[in-house]
């Protein structure tokens, strides 16, 4: 047993000293103020790396803001200037419209003028035509009385008012025999209970200022009249009545 125990106690020796023991590290020991400096270097730097970061995000964030405040001053500048250019252009856009009825309403006047104007000269063309055919070859010439020409009735519109328009003639070699009578208008006319013939003036009626008729050699003779409600005028026959006697008449349809 000694025996034993001691050659137990040699192997135990050999493994602490021998080749097989653990090595051994030597450190130098640092004093407890550098210990405490670089621990603070240690803290110092993310802070200060922090701080950096801070910093730049800050002016990088005030940069930016200034950046968008002036861009948006500028939208706002553009804007405004866009909407006085609108109102200008609308301001426009009204005084050419203005301006454009205004020539249309003048062209239609001026093409109304212009029909008037055709339709009258075709009228004195007529008319000329129509003289220029009285002129007796000789003044052997019979003497025919008065004449009633170109007889025109045109309903106004929808009304029941009537336009007429004539020419009266006088063929007397007397030159200075006037015509005195009247005008008076055989009216055919359609109504619901069938067909009737009124008189303008009626008969034994005495004839007012628009009937009346005093001329000497030519007289163009415009005027209008009225029928009753619900009667359409079909034929006007226009008469010459001097003296009670009908001296002259022409017809017309419409």
């Amino acid at each position: 047993m000694p025996a034993a125990r001691a050659a137990l106690r040699l192997r135990r020796v050999r493994q602490r000293f021998g080749i097989n023991a653990p090595q051994l590290a030597v450190r130098a020991q640092l004093a407890w103020h550098w210990r405490l400096l670089a621990l603070a270097a240690a803290l110092a730097f993310p802070l200060a790396v922090a701080l950096a970061a801070y910093e730049f995000g800050r002016r990088g964030a005030g940069n930016f803001r200034l950046s968008v405040a002036s861009e948006v001053a500028e939208l706002e500048r553009r804007v405004a200037v866009l909407d006085e250019e609108i109102v200008r252009l609308r301001a426009l856009s009204a005084a050419s419209e203005s301006s454009l009825q205004i020539e249309r309403v003048a062209q239609q006047q001026l093409a109304g003028q212009v029909r008037a104007l055709e339709a009258e000269n075709d009228g004195l063309r007529d008319d000329l035509a129509f003289f220029e055919g009285l002129i007796p070859a000789s003044e052997a010439a019979p003497d025919t009385g008065p004449r009633i020409h170109r007889l025109r009735v045109v309903r106004d519109g929808t009304s029941d008012r009537y336009h007429y328009r004539m020419l009266l003639v006088n063929d007397q070699r007397k030159a200075d025999k006037e015509f005195r009578g009247s005008l008076q208008f055989r009216v055919a006319v359609r109504r619901a209970d069938g067909d009737a013939m009124i008189l303008l003036p009626a008969d034994g009626a005495q004839p007012d200022d628009r009937f009346r008729v005093v001329f000497r050699r030519f007289q163009r003779l415009e005027g209008e009249f009225a029928m009753p409600a619900g009667t359409a005028v079909t034929a006007v026959e226009a008469r010459l009545v001097e003296g009670g006697e009908v001296r002259a008449r022409q017809s017309a349809k419409l």
